[in-house]
């Protein structure tokens, strides 16, 4: 499954779920990467 997000200050989040787990994930701007947090990581 593919999603994509529009967050706040322009942030844009976009990735892949395989299983449950994430298997890409894409942030823009890179600035607002350390701002991503995963709740799907156990």
């Amino acid at each position: 499954m593919s999603f994509k997000l529009q967050a706040p200050y322009n942030t844009t989040v976009e990735g892949e779920l395989h299983n449950g787990k994430v298997s890409s994930l894409k942030i823009a701007p890179k600035s607002r990467a350390a701002d991503v947090i995963n709740l799907l990581v156990r």
